[in-house]
């Protein structure tokens, strides 16, 4: 019998030999073996470790040229698309048919084109899209991308040709783009770059709508706060989202103009925290001096205009690098994650952050990094294993890792890069994990199902991998999980009933698990009320007290922190809340302090293993009492025989049992002009010491059992009562 081949590439595909066979309808209702062969289409030469990816039918699992350019693919009865791609090279999409043995395919270099967007003033434009359309028809649809935070942008693994490049309009945002369209022509392997765009100055506001200054009813809100936001040079940013929130309740929003200003008008009179957050920039509190720490109140009097509350915002911190494939290749179009690393030193806990697609040269970039420290990965492959060796793509850490408890962290700071990141990821054996997923009335949840690592486990706990539930029996199926111990995690959300949240852990070996049913249920619904001991009395809606998860297992790792809301009589409610419990004060005046927490009768200010909430449906007798005699404490550092500037202090009890992230016993704050003063403490026996700047590296690691245990050598001890003032040099 004669061979049947198909040679196809740059956008031909030719039949060097056809000839009909006879065959059964069972035979063609089986799937039949196609060997693909891949070469350059200048040198002729074999292509190796080109990859293959499905574009009709069912997912391919990993499928990879040999070193002679070959792979044999299985095709159905009706047929199937694939997806040839090298880094390098412009894909081709070829369509296979049963019955025919060879398909030669031919790949040429690609090309790449580069630029950068900028406003009028020469500032970087983030997050705006640009546009490659071919200029002649060949039914190829436009490639699109978006800036990052340079402004620079780049569409690679372009066949040669001639393509329109322009800004799209609207972009995300921004003002509507300019109408210029760069012509550009390309051969196989340019890279064309100095393609750039001026675009309109960014308009989410035509001008900050600055109140007049007419009187207002006296039962209206009138009260108002300007200000202006900067970057770390001084230029107005716009598009900034403004924020002020009483206690956890969002009261007001804005964003600032093209000159950086904002407004927020008919404000009641009271304390507010406001919160300045735009993509790209660290966001922040009003008057925070540091990562992790709340900002300063601004308290407005009725019909009160407050001026100046301006702010400068730094640019975040970015990474970048390569991913490498397992021979050593740059690896394109794969996702690559930064998470931060929070919580406790002995529950500690990775959350997603940004996140990149490596480009045609396997390299990434994340940015908009706030300080911290970060674990870097590469989410795990969407298609199936390979069934004859087992293995598959699970997700892979920096420096090249399977673990993430084995995962190296990088330190990030404002307004730095860190350079040459670069770490491979190889198939490894894999299982797949499969079940169903319901709420409490049997129907299929709303939400992803998570595959989160087991608090249980010791290891990191991180979100690794998801799957939406399909069809209407809720199964879901999560290919690719490397061995270990999860949990899985559903939650589910109907407009008419309490959000519910359901687990169950499995464990990985070498083989699939078997089927994992997951069955979500309500929380517990808390109810309570806010004592407030000291005069003047303040607005309950000041202050916001957080319920954070103690066993992250029981928790939803999407929306553990809950906030309880103070409404104007000082009535707290707390609605679906699942898993034990550590309450801490978030939110109030600087000079107040959390006294105590109740539960039932039970003290649980300071248990460090939480309340368990789980179990008893509802609960009406939460009791938090807040009070504005706590301790505060001033003075200033000297270093060596001068006085220290810029430094931070550390006041931490002196009983070890205190020591545990959001502990009322731990506080920090950063020198001003050279002095200090902390507010709020409550009574106890403390030390005292001054500290490098806190940035954002530390975060929360300032409240470390070790770093804690560091300082006692060279710390102050003092005791504090209630409604001490003292001052130290």
């Amino acid at each position: 019998m004669g061979h049947r081949r198909v040679v196809t590439g740059l956008a031909t595909a030719v039949v060097c030999v056809a000839i009909a066979v006879a065959t059964s309808v069972s035979t063609f209702a089986q799937r039949e073996r196609v060997r693909i062969h891949v070469s350059d289409v200048d040198s002729g030469l074999p292509i190796m470790h080109a990859r293959l990816a499905s574009v009709s039918a069912a997912p391919l699992p990993p499928t990879i040229t040999d070193e002679h350019g070959d792979v044999t693919v299985d095709v159905p009865a009706g047929g199937r698309t694939v997806r040839i791609g090298k880094a390098g090279y412009a894909p081709e999409s070829v369509p296979l048919m049963a019955g025919r043995d060879v398909v030669d395919v031919k790949l040429a270099r690609g090309a790449a084109i580069t630029g950068r967007v900028v406003d009028a003033l020469g500032v970087a434009v983030a997050g705006q899209s640009v546009r490659v359309t071919e200029k002649v028809a060949t039914g190829t649809r436009p490639r699109q991308t978006t800036t990052n935070d340079l402004g620079e942008y780049r569409i690679g693994a372009l066949p040669q040709g001639t393509y329109a490049v322009a800004l799209a309009s609207p972009a995300s945002r921004a003002a509507s783009a300019d109408a210029i369209e760069h012509i550009v022509t390309v051969r196989r392997g340019d890279d064309v770059g100095g393609i750039d765009f001026i675009a309109a100055r960014a308009a989410c506001v035509k001008k900050a709508a600055i109140p007049t200054a007419a009187p207002m009813r006296p039962w209206e809100n009138n009260a108002s706060i300007l200000g202006r936001v900067v970057n770390a040079g001084g230029m107005p940013i716009s598009c900034v989202e403004v924020v002020a929130y009483r206690g956890p309740t969002r009261a007001a929003s804005g964003m600032t103009d093209v000159d950086g200003r904002y407004a927020l008008t008919r404000l009641q009179e009271g304390a507010f925290q406001l919160e300045f957050r735009r993509d790209g920039y660290v966001p922040l509190q009003w008057g925070q001096q540091q990562r992790g720490a709340p900002g300063r109140s601004v308290q407005v009097r009725r019909n009160e205009q407050l001026k100046n509350i301006d702010i400068a915002l730094p640019h975040g911190g970015a990474v970048t690098g390569t991913l490498l494939d397992e021979f050593l290749e740059p690896a394109e179009n794969v996702t690559i994650r930064a998470m931060e690393l929070r919580g406790d030193e002995d529950r500690p806990m990775a959350v997603g952050a940004a996140s990149a697609q490596t480009d045609d040269r396997g390299r990434y970039r994340l940015s908009g990094l706030a300080p911290g420290r970060y674990i870097v990965a590469s989410v795990a492959g969407t298609e199936p294993p390979d069934p004859r060796t087992g293995k598959g793509y699970a997700p892979a850490y920096y420096p090249g890792v399977m673990e993430i408890a084995s995962a190296m962290p990088i330190d990030v700071h404002e307004e730095q890069e860190h350079q040459w990141v670069d770490f491979p990821r190889e198939p490894i054996r894999v299982a797949t994990i499969s079940g169903v997923a319901l709420n409490s009335r049997n129907e299929p949840i709303t939400d992803r199902v998570l595959l989160v690592a087991s608090q249980r486990s010791g290891a990191v706990i991180a979100e690794t991998q998801g799957a939406d539930v399909k069809g209407p029996d809720g199964t879901f199926t999560i290919p690719n999980v490397p061995p270990g111990d999860y949990v899985l995690q559903a939650t589910s959300k109907r407009p008419d009933a309490t959000p519910e949240f359901g687990m169950q852990y499995v464990t990985v070996y070498q083989e699939d698990p078997p089927p994992v049913r997951v069955k979500t249920a309500a929380g517990l619904d808390v109810q309570g009320r806010l004592i407030e001991e000291g005069s003047p009395l303040v607005d309950p809606r000041s202050f916001g007290l957080t319920a954070i998860p103690v066993d992250w297992d029981h928790t939803s790792v999407l929306a553990g922190l809950v906030t309880l809301t103070p409404a104007n009589d000082g009535t707290l409610t707390l609605g679906g809340v699942t898993g034990p419990r550590r309450f801490v004060l978030t939110a109030g005046p600087s000079s107040w302090y959390l006294k105590a927490i109740r539960i039932r009768g039970r003290d649980v200010t300071d248990e460090v293993t939480g309340f368990p909430l789980s179990g008893f449906g509802s609960t009406s007798d939460l009791e938090v009492v807040v009070s504005n005699k706590g301790a505060s404490v001033e003075g200033d550092a000297m270093d060596a025989s001068t006085p220290a500037t810029d430094f931070s202090v550390v006041l931490f009890s002196s009983n070890p049992d205190h020591w545990f992230h959001n502990s009322r016993f731990l506080k920090s704050g950063r020198a001003t002009r050279g002095r200090f003063r902390i507010e709020g403490i409550a009574d106890g026996d403390y030390f005292i010491a001054a500290v490098d700047l806190l940035d954002g590296t530390a975060g929360g690691a300032w409240q470390d059992r070790d770093f804690l245990q560091s300082l006692i050598t060279g710390a102050r001890r003092v005791r504090l009562r209630e409604g001490d003032d003292r001052s130290l040099t």
